[in-house]
């Protein structure tokens, strides 16, 4: 699980995310506003209409298995070279089976990332 921090307005309830870019933004009323990065974060306004709010975000990778080994699929620069491994490439979004010459034997393998 990932946690995810948000500034809420109390007055407005609106919530805005700690990583504006380097922008300045209000919420609707303009009570509060918030300009950060990854790294840190600066909060202007009253703070007494402020909220910080912690949510916990499942974060999941995909995997594509090969049914009859129970091994993962590694693919090369080339697409017609791949090999099995125990771990196989991780990938963010739902891979596609098009590079794998019998996709009948192949499942695409989802589960929960492990964020530390």
């Amino acid at each position: 699980m990932s946690e995810v921090l948000y500034y809420k307005c109390k007055k407005c309830g609106d919530s805005i995310a700690p990583n504006t870019g380097k922008k300045l933004i209000f919420c609707k009323c303009g009570k509060i506003g918030v300009d950060g990065t990854l790294v840190n974060s600066r909060i202007i306004g009253d703070k007494k209409f402020l909220i910080i709010e912690k949510e916990e975000k499942l974060v999941y990778s995909y995997r594509i298995k090969h049914v009859p080994t129970g091994l993962f699929f590694k693919p090369y620069s080339y697409p017609s070279h791949a090999t099995f491994t125990k771990v196989g490439k991780i990938y963010s979004k739902k891979p596609s089976l098009s590079w794998v010459d019998s996709p009948e034997e192949c499942v695409i393998e989802k589960y929960l990332m492990t964020v530390l």
